[in-house]
Order: structure tokens, then C-alpha cells, then sequence
């Protein structure tokens, strides 16, 4: 019996370790998307002299919701991410809670 509980604590220090793992390689990943993005942006992000030398009124709304557009993509990915950190939390602390009743 001593055995078995050994066995079980195992497999569950293993579950979370893999869990961390995940999460610390995810980090991992974010951390090197967002530095190339930085660097891709201050490339590709077009100038925004142009706004000054043309009135068109469309095109500044376009830039705008462009910009608009991508700080949602950016609290979209927080917010995933927050959310991916507490379901983690929720498997490591109380599993049980994720079960599907029947």
C-alpha cells in the first residue's frame, strides 16, 4: 500500500512537472514571438509621415483601425494566456472540478 501511494504521488509530481514544462516552454515561445515581432515591426510598421502629407481621411482611419485592431489581438493573447495559467492552476490544485458529470 505504501507502495501505491509512492507510486501515485509519482505519477502526480510527474503530471505537474509536465504541466510546468508546458507552461515555461509556452513562456519560451511568447517571449521569442514578441522579440521577433519587435524586431519585425519596427521594420514592416510603415512611417507615419505619410499621415501628415495626406489629408485623405480614409487612409487615417484605416492606419488607426489597423492600430486598433492589433492592441485587441495583444489583450486577446493576454487574456488567453491568463486563462491557459488558471486552468493549469485548476489541473495541478483540484482536477476534479474539470471532470465531465454524467
Amino acid at each position: 500500500e505504501a507502495q501505491d501511494t509512492l507510486l501515485a504521488e509519482t505519477k502526480e509530481d510527474n503530471t505537474v512537472l509536465r504541466i510546468q514544462n508546458q507552461s515555461l516552454l509556452e513562456t519560451i515561445n511568447k517571449t521569442n514571438q514578441s522579440k521577433y515581432k519587435t524586431k519585425k515591426k519596427n521594420k514592416d510598421t510603415p512611417s507615419l509621415d505619410w499621415l501628415d502629407t495626406d489629408d485623405s481621411n480614409e487612409k487615417k482611419r484605416l492606419f488607426l483601425l489597423e492600430q486598433e485592431l492589433e492592441d485587441q489581438k495583444e489583450v486577446n493573447k493576454q487574456l488567453k494566456a491568463y486563462v491557459g495559467d488558471i486552468l493549469i492552476n485548476i489541473i495541478v490544485q483540484n482536477p476534479q472540478i474539470l471532470e465531465k458529470k454524467q
